[in-house]
């Protein structure tokens, strides 16, 4: 029988075995662990049946798998531990403090994922050898959801599902690991919000081991698979957003995809004045609005990516009608990136705010996202 479509989270149990860092940001599983194994390791596994009962089925199917890591906390078996994956050097954030010329609103430096007395406003960055320690198990974590995808990809080669089945790998967002002295996801810069999106469709010849540059956004999925796999577009509810990118699958260099833009927007809550490691200034909630009506939120920040710039407005919300209001004063951020690649997390274009110096550019992307926005709502 199949099991829950949601398996147990299972963080650090550093009472219950684990080996444990000071502040319990990684672990990893000891003989002595009272939980000798990962929720990863439950995920596989029920995916594994899932993907074994749909093969078995005559009819098409769906299958997704999800894993909770290389989110924080780093728990990992011991043989993939941070030391051992890892035990060379890994270098510290080039850029640990927040962005120059960035507003208040757009970080979050008060609070975090990661738990560390030295962290806790934008100039209170985290000491390099513990910040080289974060990076390198989360390096490890990665390793081990790599493994654990190559399970599931080893399970479809030995159904012989392979050849007749449409594999997609996804994040559901990037991270920071002190970048820009940020240490969780809760924001809307590039670190945050970029992700793998890799899509094996192995009757589509012409995009077999192509790498496409066109900007796509999550949402673009529910229609690219539906297309792909021959079902009938036209039965999709017009308010479904996104649009598909099939065509890229036929020629990855269409050219009607060559200056498309990608959109994202994060809120921004109980905004105050706060007092950290002798720095006092304004400061936004950690949780980013997770618990916070939308008539409540302060602001809500929209971003535009080109290949040239990544923009993001902070428009103030009106809390009387629940809506931003583009007619009050709107905080910008602007930074360079067309020489950013994905390899990069240390790209210099981050840590500095350009929108004063590049007015006519934050017209004309502000203008863009005002029209995107509106077909939002």
């Amino acid at each position: 029988p199949l099991g829950s479509n949601f398996t147990a989270w299972i963080q650090c149990q550093c009472d219950g075995g684990d080996a444990c860092d000071e502040f319990v940001n990684y672990c990893a599983i000891t003989p002595n662990s009272s939980i000798p194994y990962t929720d990863e390791d439950l995920a596989i596994q029920e995916g594994l049946a899932r993907l074994r009962y749909a093969a078995n089925a005559s009819a098409p199917w769906f299958v997704g798998i999800g894993t909770h890591r290389p989110h924080h906390d780093s728990r990992l078996p011991a043989a993939w531990a941070g030391p051992v994956m890892y035990p060379g050097h890994v270098a510290p954030p080039a850029f640990p403090l927040a962005p120059a010329g960035a507003p208040y609103m757009s970080g979050n430096w008060f609070g975090g994922d990661y738990i560390d007395p030295a962290h806790g406003c934008p100039n209170c960055s985290v000491p390099a050898a513990r910040a080289i320690e974060y990076r390198r198990w989360y390096a490890a974590a990665v390793s081990y959801a790599d493994h654990i995808l190559g399970m599931a990809l080893n399970a479809l080669d030995g159904l012989g599902e392979t050849a007749s089945t449409i594999t997609i790998f996804h994040a559901d967002h990037g991270y920071q690991l002190g970048e820009l002295n940020e240490w969780s996801k809760k924001t809307n810069t590039e670190l945050s919000l970029r992700v793998p999106l890799i899509v094996r469709v192995p009757w589509k010849t012409e995009a077999v081991g192509r790498r496409c540059s066109a900007a796509a956004e999550l949402v673009d999925i529910y229609r690219t698979l539906v297309s792909l796999a021959g079902l009938d577009v036209s039965a999709i509810e017009a308010d479904v957003q996104g649009s598909s990118l099939a065509p890229l699958f036929d020629d990855p260099g269409d050219s009607a995809f060559r200056d498309r833009r990608a959109y994202s927007q994060i809120g921004s809550c109980n905004c105050t004045t706060v007092t950290s490691h002798d720095w006092t200034g304004l400061e936004c909630g950690a949780g980013r609005c997770v618990h916070t009506p939308v008539a409540e939120f302060d602001f809500m920040g929209y971003t535009v990516r080109t290949p040239q710039w990544r923009y993001t407005a902070w428009v103030p919300m009106d809390n009387a009608t629940a809506r931003v209001d583009w007619t009050w004063p709107v905080a910008d951020e602007l930074y360079a990136v067309a020489g950013d690649t994905p390899y990069d997390f240390d790209f210099a274009g981050y840590a500095a705010n350009v929108a004063s110096s590049h007015l006519d550019v934050v017209s004309e992307l502000r203008d863009d996202l005002r029209r995107e926005v509106a077909t939002w709502y």
